[in-house]
C-alpha cells in the first residue's frame, strides 16, 4: 500500500504517529486517520527514512513540510496501535484535565476571595475559568509540539 498523502487542516487529516527508530537511520511509523489531532484509526504502517524537513514561515503562519523515502509497508502492530491509542485517549486527556479537576475543591475558595476584593463571586470564578481554558489550549499545544517533535529528529534538516 502507498503512503497516504500525509497532512492536517485544523487538526484533521492523516498524520504519522507512533514514530519509532530502527537504528539504521530509518524508522517505523504508521498512518492514522485524524480528527482535532486525536488519532481515529491506523491506515498504514511503514519503515521510512526522513530525507529532510525545513519550516516555511507564510506570514503569520508556519508550515512543516518533510520529505519521506518510504523503504516498505509493514503490517499494523497491535501493540502500536493500542499504545498510540492510550497515549492520547487516556494519557493526554489526563495530564491536560487532571490539575483542572484537582482545583475544583477551589472553585469557591476563588469566589471568596472575589467577594473580599469587593466583586460578585461569578466575576472570580470567571476567572478561574479563563485560566482553566488557557492551561487546556497552552497544554494542547505543546503536547502536539512534542509530538511532532519525535519525527522532526529522525532525520537531517534542511
Amino acid at each position: 500500500m502507498p503512503l497516504p498523502y500525509l497532512g492536517t487542516m485544523n487538526g484533521s487529516g492523516t498524520r504519522l504517529l507512533g514514530v519509532r527508530p530502527c537504528g539504521d537511520g530509518t524508522f517505523h511509523a504508521t498512518a492514522w486517520k485524524v480528527w482535532s489531532n486525536m488519532p481515529i484509526r491506523p491506515l498504514s504502517r511503514h519503515r521510512l527514512r526522513m530525507l529532510g524537513a525545513r519550516q516555511n514561515n507564510l506570514g503569520t503562519l508556519f508550515r512543516r513540510e518533510r520529505s519521506i523515502e518510504l523503504l516498505e509497508d509493514t503490517p499494523l502492530e497491535p501493540r502500536e496501535v493500542r499504545s498510540t491509542r492510550l497515549q492520547h485517549w487516556l494519557a493526554a486527556p489526563l495530564v491536560l484535565l487532571l490539575p483542572l479537576l484537582l482545583c475544583l475543591p477551589l472553585w469557591s475558595w476563588i469566589g471568596s476571595i472575589a467577594v473580599g476584593m469587593g466583586k460578585k463571586p461569578s466575576q472570580g470564578q470567571a476567572a478561574a475559568v479563563v485560566i482553566g481554558f488557557l492551561w487546556l489550549s497552552i497544554g494542547g499545544q505543546v503536547w502536539v509540539t512534542l509530538r511532532d517533535r519525535r519525527l522532526d529528529q529522525q532525520g537531517p534538516s534542511d
